[in-house]
């Protein structure tokens, strides 16, 4: 191999996994509060889980379900907007003379920010759990899961 090659490869193999971030990073954020303060609808414009609608379940079971997801998408907001934040540093390092530790940091926090909107998602899901009858456990069980979440 060309030693011409290797910067461009070693660049290469940095960039590639930051895309699915750098895509991320560049979306519109959402919009903000409505006027009596509550969280906007999540981005496929459903203030529910998708699975609500597939469960039978109760006006009080659908409400309840309702409220912990609004919870989450206004108690996660600020750390969408600081994951917003910490990509687009990254970028810019990468642009300028930062060494390699401050890549490396910056990279830790974002994954840092990832792990804790992804625990905040995990203890919603175990409160919606909460709500649910042991058969609409089961049917949700069976449900193909989405290809996305929001």
């Amino acid at each position: 191999m060309s030693l011409r090659l290797l910067p461009l490869l070693v660049t290469a193999s940095i960039l590639v996994p930051m895309g699915s971030n750098i895509v991320f990073a560049q979306q519109e954020p959402p919009p903000p509060p409505t006027e009596n303060n509550q969280a906007p609808p999540p981005p496929n414009g459903n203030p529910e889980p998708p699975w609500v609608k597939d469960l039978n379940l109760s006006d009080q079971q659908k409400e309840q379900i309702k409220t912990i997801h609004n919870q989450e998408i206004q108690e996660t907001e600020s750390l969408r907007e600081q994951l917003t934040a910490a990509e687009q540093q990254l970028r810019s390092l990468f642009g300028s003379d930062a060494s390699t530790a401050e890549l490396q940091q910056q990279h830790h926090q974002i994954q840092k920010l990832q792990q804790k909107l992804d625990d905040r998602h995990f203890e919603t899901i175990l409160a919606e759990r909460q709500i649910l009858t042991p058969e609409q456990r089961a049917q949700l069980a069976n449900l193909k899961p989405p290809q996305q979440r929001p």
